[in-house]
């Protein structure tokens, strides 16, 4: 838990002119009044949670479909399949919201059913990527309309899972940015520094008429942190937070709702947390500038002896966490067998790779090409991680001494990757392209 500060503390936003001005609370929120808090540029008696849509903007949407929905029974169903398949990895809402799914917004709820479709066993490969894609629309349609910005933060993680064509881990980078700015619009990034932040026993907040309880925005908020490390690294691109400006708890299982999957709900979340921490300090350590870079010499050992610190009961759970954190060995092992690296240095490519770095790289491969090709297709994440394999076993091919062995483990990780990319190129643009490429860089 992290200490609490006292009345009179300074924090990041009391730079801003105002904060001089407040009484006992240094933490400014942009959206304060509607959240509870202190903002200078709102009244109360000027916001209406209930304010009317434009009737032109109406009629527009109406026009496009944006308020179509399937049949009760359906939105269930893919309620369901969100809450069995992807709950553990976006726990931006609560399990018992589905009792209440017709309280929900439009937009989240096309969101929910935009990732959940993802996992719908029901459909072919080419119906999920045109339905994906036309939930994706209509999400970005009822966008204009909504004004919630919790719902819009919730909805936005979830939309960033929709990756397509060649802008889309572009526009995945996008919705994670833009919800990680709304969590600092609604002060989610401060939530464990003042106890007025939480005024009273039931810790929970009320905004545009809607009660929040602290855990769910606190699970909000760590599913986005999450998402801005890992998007970053996906994306190539700088991270959202700093983690020095933010002062909120560390996830507890508290955060969760009671029930018989809790506990796993919170150690998935724990441990993916754990291993974006990881994804940090590989940046920070290779993948920045080269003046601006960090030390972290216990990275290395930190990294390849993680293990989750309760096992999950379900293997798919496991397969997951293994995934991402297969994924995150080998962004560490990419950095230390560089094409530049190879070009530039006066020393002979065999001396830079060692026998250990070798049995790393081969035994982190393995577990991704062994990881069921069902969790693949949920997450890009997946198509990254198969796409490393290859890339580093061609590095590989062109560090060492030529060896039968050496090209026979090149020809059975390639046609295991090829297998891989064919079963989701109707998933993932980035895996059909890259497919592509394979195959014409072949025949070359």
């Amino acid at each position: 838990m992290i200490g609490r500060r006292g009345s009179n503390s300074q924090f990041v936003c009391s730079t801003h002119p105002i904060a001089s001005l407040l009484s006992t609370d240094m933490f400014l929120c942009f959206d304060g009044d509607n959240f509870g808090l202190y903002n200078p540029w709102r009244s109360v008696q000027n916001i209406d949670a209930h304010r009317e849509m434009d009737p032109e903007l109406r009629e527009y949407l109406y026009k496009k479909g944006a308020f179509e929905m399937p049949p009760i029974a359906e939105q269930r169903e893919l309620f369901q399949l969100f809450l069995d398949k992807l709950y553990h990895m976006f726990p931006v809402i609560n399990r018992s919201d589905i009792e209440n799914i017709k309280s929900l917004s439009p937009l989240l709820l096309n969101a929910i059913f935009l990732a959940a479709t993802r996992c719908d066993g029901r459909l072919d490969r080419q119906t999920i990527r045109s339905r994906s894609q036309q939930l994706y629309e209509r999400c970005q349609l009822l966008e204009l309309a909504e004004s919630n910005k919790i719902v819009l933060i919730q909805s936005y993680l979830l939309m960033s899972i929709q990756e397509e064509g060649v802008n889309g881990e572009s526009l995945a980078k996008e919705y994670v940015t833009k919800a990680c700015m709304l969590c600092g619009d609604l002060a989610l990034t401060n939530l464990g520094g003042s106890d007025g932040m939480l005024m009273d026993e039931s810790k929970s907040r009320t905004y545009k008429n809607t009660v929040y309880k602290k855990g769910i925005l606190s699970r909000i908020f760590w599913t986005s942190f999450c998402c801005d490390r890992l998007a970053a690294a996906t994306s190539g691109r700088e991270m959202y937070y700093n983690y020095t400006d933010i002062i909120i708890d560390e996830l507890s299982i508290d955060d969760y709702e009671a029930g018989p999957s809790q506990v796993n709900d919170f150690m998935f979340l724990k441990s993916w947390y754990e291993i974006c921490k990881f994804l940090f300090r590989i940046l920070d350590s290779f993948y920045k500038p080269p003046e601006r870079r960090g030390k972290d010499h216990s990275l290395p050992r930190d990294l390849f002896n993680w293990e989750m610190k309760v096992e999950l009961y379900s293997s798919s759970l496991s397969g997951q966490i293994s995934l991402m954190h297969a994924y995150a060995c080998l962004l560490y092992l990419r950095c230390k067998m560089d094409p530049i690296s190879l070009i530039t240095s006066k020393n002979s490519p065999s001396d830079l790779i060692s026998d250990d770095y070798i049995i790393l790289l081969h035994k982190y491969s393995s577990v991704i090409l062994s990881i069921d090709t069902f969790f693949l297709q949920t997450h890009i994440l997946g198509v990254h991680a198969i796409l490393h394999v290859m890339a580093l076993a061609q590095l590989e091919l062109q560090a060492l001494p030529s060896s039968d062995e050496t090209g026979e483990y090149l020809i059975t990780v390639k046609q295991e990757v090829l297998g891989s990319l064919e079963h989701l190129k109707n998933y993932w643009w980035l895996a059909s392209s890259s497919l592509k490429l394979l195959h014409a860089s072949t025949k070359n």
